[in-house]
């Protein structure tokens, strides 16, 4: 496990598979959300950043 953060984000990861996952996973709620509600991009980015790190606890409970 990795335990440093962003330790493994690199040029090499972002073009990775992965890397592109993560990011096409976020891109919709990012752009989508300012649509569907009526929200400040404050509002987006704390809501992206928390569904983000969600998802990230998520994985890291499912591999202990």
């Amino acid at each position: 496990m990795n335990y440093i953060p962003f330790r493994e984000l690199t040029l090499g990861y972002l073009s990775s598979v992965q890397g592109t996952g993560n990011v096409l996973l976020l891109l919709p709620f990012g752009f989508g959300l300012p649509f569907i509600t009526r929200v400040n991009f404050k509002t987006v980015i704390w809501k992206g950043a928390l569904f983000s790190v969600s998802i990230e606890l998520l994985q890291f409970v499912e591999n202990i």
